[in-house]
């Protein structure tokens, strides 16, 4: 089942840009991570390359009828802009979460979510506190989980965090199963 977002903020924590999205009736957030080049170009109230697809769009009268946040792989979420093209058909492409956001905001598209990707990414009630963090299946997930929470935090050039984040991925890797 697909639920309609709304974008609430873009935040800068300890792991890097988050765009926090709320559902329409308030209750549940859900934030998603976005890198640097991403949240650089949200921000850019006209942002050329967005504005360029946009206007593509409107040349080959096409619009941009939804985005959707359709997955989750190693932690990242998978989103899908959805067209509908001058026959009718609906076409489909991936993207990355900021591209489709933004993409959705300079059109006034909807952006939805699937329900196992609210589950899974830890959308939590609004009156709750902060949301809860998605739980690794394995110490391999929790691996690459760590790996990109350490990219994002040099790319975001928070080096304190990058070097504790090394040393959190050293241990992981040290006490891995099947490590001597």
């Amino acid at each position: 089942m697909m639920t309609q977002l709304s974008v609430s903020h873009m935040s800068l924590t300890n792991e890097g840009f988050v765009l926090v999205f709320r559902t329409m009736d308030g209750r549940r957030i859900l934030p998603v991570g976005i890198g640097l080049p991403e949240a650089q170009l949200f921000l850019l109230p006209n942002s050329p390359a967005h504005d360029l697809a946009k206007r593509l769009l409107d040349l080959l009268e096409c619009r941009l009828e939804r985005v959707d946040l359709c997955g989750l792989q190693n932690g990242t979420v998978a989103c899908r802009i959805v067209t509908r093209l001058p026959s009718g058909e609906l076409t489909s492409l991936n993207a990355r979460a900021g591209d489709a956001v933004a993409m959705a905001m300079r059109t006034h598209a909807p952006i939805f979510a699937d329900g196992a990707v609210l589950k899974r990414a830890g959308a939590g009630e609004t009156g709750a506190g902060a949301p809860r963090k998605p739980t690794p299946a394995s110490e391999e997930e929790l691996q690459v989980e760590t790996r990109h929470r350490l990219n994002t935090a040099i790319a975001c050039e928070q080096y304190e965090e990058a070097a504790r984040l090394r040393d959190e991925l050293r241990h992981l890797v040290r006490h891995a199963p099947g490590t001597v």
